[in-house]
């Protein structure tokens, strides 16, 4: 098993601008692909929650009036979230909403769900967290609640990885190379980007966990120097049937 400790994540909110409040927030924690705890927690606003927000979330005025506020939960959330790798689907929302209500940068590293589901499934026409979801058969108890989502959340990337986990390393390594930022970016960004860190572990997962099947050597690619292969010439017979593009 691919071994690692991450934190899923999800909030609720009362909008979607910088002035919105988390009124939800759920997390799950994973170690070695189990869920090993769970945080759940209403908060009160310091503003009414609008009626778009309550039909979308269930979350009503009345469920968060006896809640602790923020700053009275924040330390809480803080020691759940320790220096684990953190995830949520569509991560800059999130990683946004809880570093301004926090008012610093966490230092821990994040990874989009979002992310790692284009690469390993790349043919879906939707990638909304209820698609992956279905497409992965990972059930939950309903969207749009902050710990069914983080469950969900976690549950998708723990298929995702399994998916990963077929892949061989040097197509790992080539995925790599297209996200690694370039030479000129600055070293935080790189040491930020929880995206290269997990495809780093997974290639060094598969690599060491290849099943060496067929021993047969590969072909040795050969070059034909600057002449070309086919002339004009010969382009009726490269289209023709059981010509050279049929074979």
């Amino acid at each position: 098993m691919f071994k690692l400790t991450f934190i899923c994540l999800d909030t609720e909110t009362t909008g979607l601008d910088e002035t919105a409040e988390i009124i939800e927030i759920g997390m799950v924690k994973v170690v070695d692909g189990q869920i090993v705890d769970r945080f759940n927690q209403l908060i009160k606003p310091l503003k009414s929650i609008p009626e778009n927000i309550t039909q979308l979330t269930g979350i009503d005025n009345a469920m968060v009036c006896d809640q602790p506020s923020w700053s009275e939960v924040e330390a809480q959330i803080l020691d759940f979230i320790g220096e684990d790798l953190l995830v949520a689907h569509n991560v800059s929302f999130d990683r946004s909403m809880l570093e301004r209500h926090l008012g610093r940068i966490l230092p821990n590293s994040w990874l989009d769900t979002h992310d790692v589901a284009k690469i390993f499934l790349p043919s879906l026409t939707s990638y909304k967290l209820i698609s992956i979801a279905g497409a992965l058969e990972v059930s939950g108890n309903g969207f749009h609640r902050a710990l069914s989502d983080a469950e969900i959340t976690a549950g998708v990337l723990l298929k995702l990885i399994e998916k990963g986990c077929t892949v061989d390393p040097f197509t790992l390594q080539k995925i790599i190379t297209v996200f690694q930022p370039e030479a000129s970016a600055a070293s935080s960004i790189k040491e930020e980007n929880g995206l290269i860190q997990f495809l780093t572990l997974l290639r060094a997962y598969v690599t060491g966990h290849t099943v060496v099947a067929d021993q047969t050597p590969i072909a040795e690619e050969k070059t034909y120097g600057q002449k070309p292969l086919l002339t004009f010439d010969q382009v009726k017979e490269f289209f023709e049937p059981n010509g050279l593009l049929n074979q």
